[in-house]
């Protein structure tokens, strides 16, 4: 097809189309290794993106000494704030191993759940108190389930 339009030609414009026909299939080999190289820079900066841009683990706020001096006394008698603090750390450790571990970027976690990871530092009552203490103090809310089953949830909320 090339010999066939060349032929047409006179012998100036021949070398000029070559000239033109190499150039354009030269940019058709650059521009098909750029978008191979594009696509392959897209994947690893989506996975990039995956990795950096996915929204946190939820977080739940520490408590401040003057939250929990403005407190009532029969949740002070209840819980002290460093326990409550102590609390919240593990509960965020949990969020944080739910998050990248098992890809859960959930905000609530179950009533059971709850009391097994503050039941590594804490009395079943005591885990009790603390959460309760949480929803008091507005981090956490407590829930219970639409299925009938009665169980409990608590929501991160830090109001």
């Amino acid at each position: 097809e090339k010999d066939k339009l060349l032929s047409g030609l006179s012998t100036n414009y021949q070398s000029k189309f070559s000239s033109l026909l190499r150039e354009t299939n030269a940019m058709k080999d650059l521009s098909v290794e750029k978008v191979n190289n594009d696509s392959v820079g897209k994947e690893q900066s989506d996975d990039a993106k995956d990795e950096t841009c996915s929204p946190p683990p939820p977080r739940v706020k520490p408590l401040t000494a003057d939250e929990y001096d403005s407190s009532l006394n029969i949740v002070k008698m209840q819980v002290k704030l460093d326990e409550v603090n102590s609390a919240v750390d593990d509960l965020n450790n949990w969020f944080n191993e739910m998050h990248t571990i098992r890809k859960n970027r959930s905000v609530e976690v179950s009533e059971a759940d709850a009391y097994q990871v503050l039941g590594e530092t804490f009395s079943e009552r005591k885990s009790k108190s603390l959460l309760m203490s949480l929803c008091h103090w507005r981090r956490l809310t407590i829930k219970t389930s639409s299925t009938g089953d009665r169980s409990k949830y608590f929501l991160v909320t830090n109001k």
